[in-house]
């Protein structure tokens, strides 16, 4: 999500073209790091902002209370969910969540969603 805001994309407006059919959930703890970061001064905390009013906007709320750690909870939400399907633009994650069965996707820099192989 911050990568499509600090480049001025909105990964929600490439959605519904894409992934039609999905709910879209975002897990607890990542809204919470989302808050964490917006308190951050520089392009960082702005794109942080800026997702949170999207979040609001939406009206996507997180989908949990745990207190864990975000990859973990994404990676745990997508295994519960069979038939997910995850946008992330952390490589390491999107490695891990393959492995786990999840489709996975990234926001080109073009604000397209771009399907992840491998």
């Amino acid at each position: 999500m911050l990568f499509g805001f600090s480049h001025g994309r909105n990964v929600f407006d490439a959605v519904p073209s894409t992934l039609r059919g999905y709910t879209l959930c975002i897990p607890g703890t990542v809204a919470r790091e989302l808050e964490s970061l917006s308190k951050n001064r520089g392009k960082l905390g702005a794109a942080a902002r800026v997702a949170l009013q999207e979040l609001r906007y939406k009206n996507i709320k997180g989908s949990n209370k745990s207190p864990g750690i975000a990859d973990l909870d994404i990676i745990r939400v997508a295994r519960a969910n069979a038939g997910s399907a995850v946008i992330t633009n952390d490589t390491a994650l999107a490695k891990r969540l393959l492995r786990s069965g999840a489709e996975v996707f990234k926001l080109s820099m073009s604000g397209r969603l771009m399907r992840v192989l491998r």
